[in-house]
């Protein structure tokens, strides 16, 4: 289906995700000149009605949805060429966050409770709408490049108030779903809470907190199995974290956090550093102590004194036989827990000395006025407005703010707003960032009036592409585009070479010699060369030394064996008559040597052995005698 338009407009470029039903590919919309991601159902759904309803029911249950950690919904439709169904959608670069845990395994405290707390304000926004999800997990949670999370795939989502089979209420993955939903009992929005709870155990601790060796299996789990206590499986985990992890986790969906934004207020207190209500004993019916065993911030109830076995705890947490050592021990305990009192309310009174916190509301899609207003009345002032051209966002409407909806911030301080500046009607002519750094590209799209937008790297090798510099950019140079519309640019990025080993070949025959080097990703350049000692047709020398790495592709020098040079022969020269230098001289022409005794300053040569004529090798030594 590549190279190829969906409903005339959306360009289909590359695959960048696959489901048991869809693909979803990185496209271009042609008619706004923007990057999108399109989900394209496979072809042999699209005559079933079952999941035609789902794919609908995914772009209406997030078509609404206002918020900036839900993927926004641009359009969906029915593609009569291919005979399919499509979903158009925002592109958000960057990975799942599935790819993130297997890629860096736990991940840090702090970096959960934030995308937490972005999923838990997402859950709100479509728990506000009576939409559940049912389906988060950490596949559905993208992370973009800024580190935030945007939610994704309502596939199975439903109002709370809709009619659902019994096979349609526990479809999901098993890891995720909550005791209820593995049941097919009826749903409430505590039930994405249990969810959004197993996806924050796994990010702490790179493993999902039930396993097994089918999705039956895992679902029983999920019923009547307690997960291993975090402290297990990471020991420096904070207390409150934790908390909060195990009551989104509870079995009772009465003992969860009531609503999302009740989960998400207490992540944020988690990350102002305060106290969690989850601790604090706004919610202690909803912590549960497993196998009995006190948490650091619970207090444990001290055995009393003079039991069967005169057994007490001592301040290491090891049984003592002796009354007179425990006595000893307890002033030493009440001074440390004095100490550790006044540090305690030494920190909440330099807290409650500071600005107070609050949650910061949200203001997204709200007209200038009518944020400054909602932030005013919040306790908040307005800080940075920038102004953005938007084709989706109407003009004097809020895009985006900093910090966060629902992110605790102190009360007076400013709240940064990105304002819709509308849709222009200017067109301009795309700017040529080919050849430059991303930033370099991303400011000059900037000055020139459109939105810049990173696109996947290029790998391919190519003679023309730099590394590191822009190679490819959507629409090209000098195209007429909006103004505020999005231009899509891509880095080459070439691929790590490859190593390979270089192979002995000294004594092995030419044929060997290529053929070793073929098998190990090289090429050979061959020379020849006479030798006493290799047999012609052999190699006598290699350049590179067998066993060192070099890159795949690399020419190695080989020299091959000519065998022994050849030995010409020559008729040894009458030398009679001659003086000694025209002896030595005819010698010399002809590659042998003169060996002469007698007068050589003045005498003539008499006599010499060989005899002239006779055939001789080159190198020879005649001697001759001067008289």
């Amino acid at each position: 289906m590549a190279e190829k338009l969906i409903a005339g407009r959306y360009q289909l470029l590359e695959v960048v995700g696959s489901g048991g039903m869809a693909q979803v590919w990185r496209a271009t919309d042609n008619v706004l000149g923007r990057a999108v991601a399109v989900k394209v159902m496979l072809p042999q759904y699209a005559d079933d009605h079952d999941f035609a309803v789902r794919f609908k029911q995914e772009a209406q249950a997030a078509a609404n949805l206002a918020s900036p950690y839900i993927v926004n919904i641009y359009d969906w439709g029915h593609d009569d060429q291919d005979n399919t169904y499509y979903i158009v959608m925002e592109y958000v670069r960057g990975t799942d966050l599935k790819t993130l845990i297997r890629q860096e395994g736990a991940l840090p405290q702090e970096q959960v409770a934030q995308i937490a707390q972005q999923v838990a304000s997402a859950l709100d926004t479509a728990h506000g709408y009576d939409v559940i999800h049912r389906d988060i997990k950490p596949q559905n949670i993208m992370i973009g490049p800024s580190g935030n999370a945007k939610v994704m795939d309502f596939g199975i989502a439903r109002a709370n108030e809709a009619n659902m089979t019994q096979t349609g209420s526990v479809l999901g993955s098993a890891y995720y779903v909550s005791p209820e939903q593995a049941q097919g009992k009826a749903l409430a929005g505590t039930s994405d809470l249990y969810s959004l709870g197993v996806v924050m155990y796994e990010a702490l601790t790179g493993q999902v907190p039930f396993d097994g060796s089918d999705p039956v299996s895992v679902a029983v789990k999920q019923v009547n199995e307690a997960p291993r206590p975090l402290e297990e499986l990471r020991p420096d985990i904070d207390p409150g974290l934790a908390a909060i992890v195990e009551r989104a986790m509870d079995k009772d969906p009465s003992r969860r956090f009531p609503t999302a934004k009740a989960m998400q207020a207490d992540l944020g207190r988690y990350l102002a550093g305060q106290p969690v209500a989850t601790l604090s004993g706004e919610a202690t019916s909803a912590t549960r102590v497993i196998d009995q065993v006190p948490r650091a911030s619970q207090t444990a109830v001290m055995p009393q004194v003079g039991g069967s076995k005169g057994q007490v705890y001592s301040d290491r947490g090891r049984a003592s036989q002796n009354p007179a050592r425990r006595h000893r021990k307890w002033p030493w305990v009440l001074l440390i827990v004095v100490v550790l009192a006044a540090i305690v309310g030494a920190i909440f009174l330099v807290r409650s000395c500071s600005a107070p916190q609050a949650s910061v509301p949200n203001v997204i899609n709200q007209t200038q006025d009518v944020a400054t207003q909602t932030l005013t009345q919040s306790g908040f002032t307005v800080g940075q407005i920038t102004f953005q051209p938007s084709t989706t966002v109407a003009q004097g409407v809020v895009i985006s703010q900093d910090p966060a909806p629902g992110s605790t911030a102190a009360q007076g301080s400013g709240v940064a707003l990105i304002v819709s500046s509308g849709t222009s009607t200017t067109m301009a002519a795309v700017p040529s960032v080919s050849g430059l750094g991303p930033d370099a590209a991303a400011k000059k799209i900037t000055a020139a009036g459109f939105v810049p937008l990173r696109g996947p790297d290029v790998t391919e090798q190519s003679s023309s592409y730099v590394s590191g510099k822009v190679c490819q950019q959507s629409p090209e140079s000098g195209t007429q585009q909006l103004l505020g519309s999005t231009v899509t640019y891509q880095v080459y990025v070439p691929p790590a070479p490859t190593m390979a080993t270089v192979p002995p070949l000294v004594g092995v025959s030419k044929a060997d010699a290529k053929k070793n080097l073929s098998n190990a990703g090289l090429s050979g350049s061959y020379s020849t060369a006479y030798s006493d000692s290799v047999p012609a047709g052999y190699v006598i020398s290699q350049t590179v030394s067998a066993g060192k790495q070099v890159q795949s592709g690399t020419v190695i020098g080989v020299v091959v064996s000519k065998g022994p040079k050849p030995v010409a022969q020559v008729s040894v020269p009458d030398l009679n008559g001659m003086t000694y230098n025209q002896a030595k001289s005819k010698c010399s022409a002809l590659g042998l040597s003169l060996s002469a005794s007698g007068d050589t300053s003045s005498g003539k040569c008499v006599s010499q052995d060989p005899t002239p004529g006779e055939k001789v090798d080159t190198g020879t030594v005649v001697e001759a005698s001067f008289a």
